[in-house]
C-alpha cells in the first residue's frame, strides 16, 4: 500500500458531454468504495465544442472533489494529462479515459502494487472499442 493515501485522478476530456455523467458517477463510486481519505478529479477540457465545458463546470459545482481545467483549443492528450498532473493536488496520481472504457474500479486492483520506491503501475486494456486505425 502507497504511504500517499490520497489521490488525484486526471481525464482528459474531449467532446466527452454525454459520458461526463456517467464518468463522474462511476468515479465517486468506486473512489468512496476504495474509501481514500482525500481524492479529486481534474476533468481537463481539451477544447470540447460539444458543451463539455459547462458540463464540466456544473459539475464543479455539485461536488467540489471534481475540477475543471479548460483549454481555449485542442491541444492533444498529453497536453490533457500534462496539465493535469501539474495541478494535482495529491502525490499518487492517476490517468482515466473519459470515453468509459477504462473502469474506476480498477484502482482497487492497482493500489496495492502502488508501493513506495515504484514509479508507474499501468493496467492494460484488452477489449477495446475502437477503430481499427486507433488500435
Amino acid at each position: 500500500m502507497p504511504t500517499a493515501v490520497s489521490i488525484s485522478i486526471v481525464v482528459p476530456v474531449y467532446n466527452e458531454y454525454e459520458n461526463l455523467p456517467v464518468l463522474t458517477n462511476r468515479l465517486t463510486a468506486a473512489m468512496d468504495k476504495i474509501q481514500f481519505p482525500a481524492w479529486e478529479v481534474l476533468l481537463i477540457n481539451d477544447g470540447s465544442t460539444d458543451g463539455s465545458e459547462a458540463k464540466i463546470q456544473e459539475i464543479e459545482q455539485e461536488d467540489s472533489r471534481f475540477r475543471g481545467i479548460h483549454f481555449a483549443k485542442n491541444c492533444g492528450q498529453s497536453s490533457a494529462i500534462d496539465a493535469g498532473f501539474k495541478h494535482a493536488r495529491y502525490d499518487l496520481v492517476g490517468t482515466l479515459d473519459a470515453d468509459l472504457q477504462n473502469d474506476p474500479f480498477d484502482y482497487e486492483i492497482l493500489l496495492p502494487q502502488m508501493v513506495d520506491n515504484v514509479g508507474v503501475v499501468c493496467g492494460i486494456r484488452v477489449n477495446r472499442n475502437d477503430t481499427k486505425s486507433k488500435r
